[in-house]
């Protein structure tokens, strides 16, 4: 039996289903012919599975021949048309190519994803400035307080350098001219013989006059604060100005109805 002219012009071909195609969609396939061919998945179909179907074999126009009809001169209508013979399945997979509404919905997706994204990359950069920016004020309130803190520093430190030109009673002991007086209050055990050194040393002294370290320092040798006023009292006729008026004001403390009126030597 001869070979219809459909039979000839047709192949079948195995079509691998792309990824993201269900059954009832449509596809693009390429035939060995080179032509472009839509085919409409099996409703079971699925992603992945491999469906035979039937294309223009190669070497035949694009356009199949029209089948002839009834009122062409030299034909007659068959009452029975035989199925047409099917072709063995070809060995190589022919490239699949989406439809549109395909390839719409598969390059929605990257978009969709990228959007996504760029929304999370945004958010990123804006909470790394905030952090940035929280940071960079907390660094410039430390460097304040670090600062102040110098400059505290600093005003302890002149305020430490700054010396006391007053003499101190270590040094005032060790002065050539009221040494002996110190030495002898030291030997003396009692206020009483203390006071009579201190008369007794500054009647032998007649050109000696007690500055306000070297009052205090004697002042300071004789722990019996009972006899502190008697001491002031001896020395007062003997001090300089800065002297006397401290030397008052002590006496004016330890006795307040006696008040002095003595005059500067």
């Amino acid at each position: 039996r001869k070979k219809s002219v459909t039979e000839m012009s047709q192949q079948m071909l195995a079509v691998t289903i792309p990824p993201n195609v269900v059954g009832g969609q449509t596809i693009q396939v390429q035939a060995p012919s080179g032509q472009i061919v839509q085919i409409k998945v099996p409703d079971q179909s699925r992603s992945g599975q491999v469906i035979h179907v039937q294309v223009p074999a190669a070497g035949t126009a694009s356009t199949p021949p029209e089948a002839p009809t009834a009122s062409q001169p030299g034909m007659r209508r068959s009452s029975r048309v035989p199925p047409p013979r099917a072709a063995a399945p070809s060995t190589e997979n022919a490239v699949a190519v989406p439809s549109a509404a395909a390839a719409r919905r598969k390059s929605s997706v990257p978009a969709q994803l990228g959007n996504s994204q760029q929304s999370a990359a945004d958010a990123f950069q804006r909470e790394k400035q905030e952090r940035e920016e929280a940071q960079k004020a907390d660094r410039i309130k430390k460097a304040d307080r670090i600062e102040d803190m110098e400059a505290f520093k600093a005003e302890l430190r002149r305020l430490a350098c700054i010396k006391d030109d007053r003499p101190s009673s270590a040094k005032v002991r060790q002065h050539p001219q009221l040494r002996p007086l110190f030495e002898s209050m030291e030997a003396s055990m009692p206020s009483t013989k203390k006071l009579r050194s201190i008369e007794g040393f500054l009647a032998t002294q007649k050109s000696l006059t007690l500055s306000l370290a070297q009052a205090k320092a004697i002042l300071e040798a004789l722990p019996n604060e009972m006899r502190h006023q008697q001491a002031l009292e001896i020395m007062l006729p003997r001090m300089d100005a800065d002297a006397t008026s401290w030397a008052k004001d002590k006496l004016e403390q330890m006795d307040p109805k006696n008040s002095m009126s003595t005059t500067d030597p």
